[in-house]
């Protein structure tokens, strides 16, 4: 005996009882670990000065993948906490349907989107306008400064430099676009990789219906769309009164269709149709014939006895249905193995370029995907967050961030959605240690110590100090601070401070000079 899945139902919520051993799928078992993962997050935003409205429901993560989603409760921080961009943290809790409780962060992104990442759909060359509008995404990414959170937000694409022609060889369409979010716009693109195409039967697919005018007990319309060839399928054989005419009717969503072959059966006599006409559904929803297909075909019975396959190919039309129509010799039933609606698929695209390349969220001055090398100056001593997105979503991007060991190059890799084609680019940062403010705090004053501040980056580098007077160096001054003596009186005191770091290009400055007064002088 197993433990068994009733009628082997994949639905939730069927029953689990023991049955006999058959080793089906429904008699499968695979041990789980179910302790939530630790550091589970998720991402929100919101404007500045507006709290953010959290998901009330978040899914738990575990090693396995992801459970079912389950009510989330936030600590929510002040309101204040949302005065300025940024990231804020907020915590939160829920319960498994296992009763377990695990900790969830909400990483809420403050401030206006501020890019968007680029798009790109693969199409089969000779495919229409109308199939490419069809496979545009609705939304883009975006996302807020160099987050690593996206966002989706709805785009409209600018297809008025557009054309069939653009689609009918290989290689690359770029198609602007604008997308919209909290009342503002952002600049959007879309890259169309035009490839090679294959043709794929798309029938036997979960999305499409198969009906049927009439149909033999036994016999349905769906076992025209099984994926087998040579089976009886579908039949509308009755004893008497036998249809001149039928109809087997296929939907689906929108699909670039371009061939469709009917496979009949044999069952002793012609049972298949004497002519026969294709027809499709349009965008609109009204059916018309498919091209070269506006009258009924006849249809050659072949000299070795077997039952004919009818091919009708036609350029490719944007379509929601396809019927097929048959006339039937006379008192003479109908059987059909299988029809098959083709698309020509694109086989996975060769390129390797990137559509973009930043820091901290900023497009690098200068980007062209045919340059590979770039170098950067940033001020201070922290290294920027090297993002990039490829021009075909499909391919791969790794990056390797700089680090002070590297000497500051991060390296982008990006392998092609067919792994043919590999490109590295490379973002070398050059970092430059700043000084900025420096001065004497307060007037200098024979036997008072006298302090210098300024900001320094970075601010955990090696800060030497020197004082100076009358622009000479003065012996042994050399921290923050320097206290005159009474020979000191009516020079003029300065500092110089200097900063070094492993990875960064050391800085200097020296303060505006001051004349050091007496220790009884009146304080202005």
């Amino acid at each position: 005996l197993s433990l068994d899945v009733g009628g082997q139902s994949s639905a939730d919520g069927a029953t689990v009882g023991v049955y006999g051993s058959n080793g089906g799928a429904n008699q499968s078992w695979q041990p789980r670990d179910l302790a939530p993962l630790p550091g589970q997050t998720v991402a929100a935003r919101t404007l500045v000065g507006v709290p953010p409205v959290l998901p009330e429901t978040v899914a738990p993560r575990y090693a396995w993948g992801a459970g079912v989603p389950v009510a989330a409760s936030w600590q929510l921080p002040d309101e204040s906490a949302w005065a300025e961009t940024g990231r804020v943290e907020v915590s939160g809790s829920a319960t498994d349907v296992f009763g377990q409780q695990f900790a969830v962060t909400a990483l809420v992104d403050v401030g206006g989107l501020t890019a968007t990442d680029p798009a790109s759909i693969t199409v089969a060359a000779g495919a229409s306008l109308a199939g490419v509008q069809a496979a545009a995404p609705t939304t883009v990414p975006a996302r807020v400064g160099a987050s690593e959170n996206a966002f989706d937000v709805p785009v409209t694409w600018d297809w008025s430099a557009s054309s069939d022609a653009a689609f009918a060889s290989v290689g690359v369409v770029h198609v602007p676009g604008v997308a919209t979010a909290d009342g503002a716009s952002l600049p959007a693109q879309l890259a169309v990789l035009v490839t090679e195409g294959t043709l794929r039967n798309f029938a036997p697919d979960a999305g499409t219906t198969a009906s049927a005018s009439s149909t033999e007990s036994g016999y349905p319309v769906d076992r025209t769309r099984n994926g087998v060839v040579g089976d009886k399928g579908w039949s509308n054989w009755v004893s008497s009164n036998k249809p001149t005419q039928s109809t087997l009717t296929y939907q689906f969503a929108p699909h670039e269709v371009e061939q469709v072959t009917v496979h009949f059966y044999r069952d002793g006599t012609t049972s298949w149709a004497q002519t026969m006409q294709v027809l499709v559904r349009n965008a609109a929803g009204a059916w018309v014939p498919a091209p070269g297909w506006e009258t009924a075909q006849p249809v050659a019975s072949p000299a070795d006895g077997s039952a004919p396959v009818v091919t009708a190919e036609f350029a490719p039309v944007t379509a929601t249905g396809v019927r097929v129509v048959m006339n039937a010799y006379a008192n003479t039933h109908l059987i059909v193995s299988e029809v098959q609606i083709f698309e020509s698929v694109p086989a996975p695209a060769a390129v390797s370029d990137l559509a973009v390349l930043r820091l901290d969220g900023e497009t690098i001055d200068g980007f062209d995907p045919a340059r590979t090398e770039y170098e950067v100056d940033v001020e201070g001593g922290r290294l920027p967050v090297v993002s990039a997105v490829a021009l075909d979503s499909a391919a791969r991007v790794q990056v390797a961030q700089p680090t002070t060991e590297n000497g500051g190059v991060a390296t982008v890799t990006v392998t092609s959605a067919d792994g043919s084609s590999e490109r590295s680019y490379t973002v070398t940062i050059r970092r430059h240690a700043v000084i900025a403010d420096l001065q004497i705090v307060d007037r200098p004053r024979v036997g008072t110590p006298t302090v210098a501040t300024a900001t320094i980056d970075p601010g955990d580098g090696e800060v030497e100090w020197q004082w100076f007077e009358n622009g000479e160096p003065i012996e042994g001054a050399t921290s923050q601070s320097y206290t005159p003596d009474t020979n000191d009186a009516g020079k003029l005191l300065s500092v110089r401070v200097s900063v070094s770091a492993d990875g960064v290009e050391a800085a200097t400055a020296q303060s505006a000079e001051q004349r050091i007064v007496s220790a009884n002088s009146r304080k202005p």
